[in-house]
């Protein structure tokens, strides 16, 4: 794995994953990562330009971002 250029000169590390996937809008998507979010063991990172934690990930389902987040906080992952 070669890194981009910048990174040389940024503040962090360069960081191997074993496992990573990238998410971009739509309903798919969306039920993806609340999958996702809902199977982690461990770990769950969130980047994202906006989003709201009332933000209903399965309408009509009533989980919202923040519950299913709470949720899985709750059983020790970390979120």
């Amino acid at each position: 794995m070669s890194a981009a250029p910048f990174v040389a000169t940024c503040s962090y590390p360069v960081r191997t994953v074993a496992d990573l996937d990238f998410f971009v809008d739509g309903e798919e998507a969306f039920a993806a990562i609340a999958d996702a979010i809902a199977s982690a063991q461990r770990y769950v990172y969130m980047t994202c330009a906006y989003s709201s934690l009332n933000f209903r990930m399965r309408p009509p389902n009533t989980d919202q971002l923040a519950d299913l987040c709470a949720r899985v906080s709750g059983r020790g992952v970390q979120v």
